[in-house]
Protein backbone atom coordinates (compact mmCIF):
# COMPACT_ATOMS: atom_id res chain seq x y z
CA UNK A 1 0.00 0.00 0.00
CA UNK A 2 1.63 3.30 -1.04
CA UNK A 3 1.97 5.94 1.61
CA UNK A 4 0.50 9.38 1.06
CA UNK A 5 2.57 12.53 0.98
CA UNK A 6 4.45 13.16 4.22
CA UNK A 7 3.53 16.39 5.92
CA UNK A 8 5.92 18.50 7.95
CA UNK A 9 4.44 17.58 11.32
CA UNK A 10 4.64 13.83 10.69
CA UNK A 11 8.21 14.20 9.46
CA UNK A 12 9.31 16.18 12.54
CA UNK A 13 7.56 13.79 14.95
CA UNK A 14 9.18 10.80 13.26
CA UNK A 15 12.59 12.44 13.35
CA UNK A 16 12.22 13.34 17.03
CA UNK A 17 11.22 9.75 17.86
CA UNK A 18 14.20 8.36 15.97
CA UNK A 19 16.62 10.77 17.61
CA UNK A 20 15.14 10.17 21.04
CA UNK A 21 15.85 6.45 20.78
CA UNK A 22 19.35 7.06 19.44
CA UNK A 23 19.98 9.75 22.03
CA UNK A 24 19.24 7.31 24.85
CA UNK A 25 21.71 4.83 23.39
CA UNK A 26 24.38 7.55 23.11
CA UNK A 27 23.79 8.64 26.70
CA UNK A 28 24.52 5.11 27.93
CA UNK A 29 27.80 4.85 26.04
CA UNK A 30 31.09 5.72 27.72
CA UNK A 31 33.04 8.83 26.73
CA UNK A 32 35.38 8.70 23.75
CA UNK A 33 38.94 7.80 24.66
CA UNK A 34 40.25 9.77 21.67
CA UNK A 35 39.70 12.95 23.66
CA UNK A 36 41.70 11.88 26.71
CA UNK A 37 45.08 13.31 27.71
CA UNK A 38 47.95 10.86 27.99
CA UNK A 39 51.05 11.53 30.10
CA UNK A 40 54.41 10.84 28.44
CA UNK A 41 57.57 10.33 30.46
CA UNK A 42 60.25 12.82 29.44
CA UNK A 43 62.86 10.04 29.55
CA UNK A 44 60.93 7.67 27.28
CA UNK A 45 61.88 7.49 23.57
CA UNK A 46 58.58 9.15 22.63
CA UNK A 47 59.14 11.91 25.22
CA UNK A 48 62.62 12.58 23.85
CA UNK A 49 61.26 12.68 20.29
CA UNK A 50 58.63 15.25 21.25
CA UNK A 51 61.09 17.40 23.20
CA UNK A 52 63.55 17.48 20.28
CA UNK A 53 61.00 18.10 17.53
CA UNK A 54 61.70 21.83 17.18
CA UNK A 55 65.40 21.68 16.42
CA UNK A 56 66.34 23.36 13.13
CA UNK A 57 67.07 20.90 10.37
CA UNK A 58 67.50 20.80 6.59
CA UNK A 59 63.74 20.92 5.97
CA UNK A 60 63.36 24.08 8.09
CA UNK A 61 66.26 25.69 6.21
CA UNK A 62 64.71 24.79 2.83
CA UNK A 63 61.35 26.29 3.83
CA UNK A 64 63.04 29.41 5.22
CA UNK A 65 64.90 29.96 1.94
CA UNK A 66 61.68 29.55 -0.07
CA UNK A 67 59.95 32.12 2.13
CA UNK A 68 62.87 34.55 1.77
CA UNK A 69 62.72 34.18 -2.03
CA UNK A 70 58.97 34.83 -1.94
CA UNK A 71 59.45 37.99 0.15
CA UNK A 72 62.29 39.20 -2.09
CA UNK A 73 59.78 39.47 -4.96
CA UNK A 74 57.38 41.56 -2.84
CA UNK A 75 57.53 45.33 -2.52
CA UNK A 76 56.33 47.74 0.10
CA UNK A 77 56.49 51.30 1.34
CA UNK A 78 59.60 52.37 3.25
CA UNK A 79 59.35 51.34 6.89
CA UNK A 80 56.82 48.54 6.32
CA UNK A 81 57.47 44.95 7.27
CA UNK A 82 56.19 41.95 5.36
CA UNK A 83 56.01 38.57 7.02
CA UNK A 84 55.58 35.11 5.52
CA UNK A 85 54.84 31.99 7.53
CA UNK A 86 54.80 28.29 6.70
CA UNK A 87 54.44 25.21 8.89
CA UNK A 88 56.96 22.39 8.68
CA UNK A 89 55.21 19.33 7.22
CA UNK A 90 57.40 17.03 9.35
CA UNK A 91 57.04 18.48 12.83
CA UNK A 92 54.43 21.24 12.54
CA UNK A 93 56.72 24.01 13.76
CA UNK A 94 55.94 27.47 12.38
CA UNK A 95 58.72 28.98 10.25
CA UNK A 96 58.44 32.76 10.04
CA UNK A 97 60.45 35.10 7.84
CA UNK A 98 60.17 38.91 7.83
CA UNK A 99 61.46 41.61 5.53
CA UNK A 100 61.53 45.35 6.33
CA UNK A 101 61.69 47.91 3.51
Amino acid sequence: MPLGPLNRRAFLLGTAAALGGGGAALALMRSASALSIEKISAQSPLGVAFSNRCQPDAEHERIRKLLEEQLSRESGAPGTTLTAQEFCPLCGCPIIVSRTF
